[in-house]
């Protein structure tokens, strides 16, 4: 038996994250700027692997919304769209309108599994 959902809030360091896995939504938002993500990835690279283990599942949603992402963390997000690159659903890569380092990362990683077959749409969020 896993975890349905998963709801972790944000810290200076990690983003915050919200899974539902009975309905497909995998969301990430804030910075990610720890050194050793790897518990947070692995909780979401698990989730994953439940998510993709139910018989009747819903299309993916996957929510990336993040202010900064460090080097370390960039290798794990590169880990979890691997893995969810041929699921059916979607990916939405939101960032800053001013913000290249994001959108140029959303495009890097967009290129990277492009051999899959989920879309992934990259959005420039309106100043407010």
């Amino acid at each position: 038996m896993f975890m349905k959902k998963i709801n972790i809030e944000a810290s200076k360091m990690t983003p915050s994250v919200f899974i539902d896995i009975d309905n497909g939504i995998f969301e990430m938002e804030g910075r990610s700027l720890h050194e050793s993500p790897n518990e947070l990835f692995n909780t979401i690279l698990k989730a994953l692997k439940d998510y993709e283990s139910l018989k009747n599942k819903k299309p993916i949603k996957f929510i990336f919304d993040f202010e900064f992402v460090n080097t370390a963390s960039t290798r794990k997000l590169y880990q979890i769209l691997n893995v969810i690159k041929n699921f059916e659903g979607n990916i939405k890569w939101y960032y800053e309108y001013d913000d290249e380092s994001i959108q140029d990362l959303g495009e890097f990683f967009k290129e990277m599994i492009s051999d899959g077959s989920i879309d992934f749409d990259i959005i420039g969020k309106p100043e407010e």
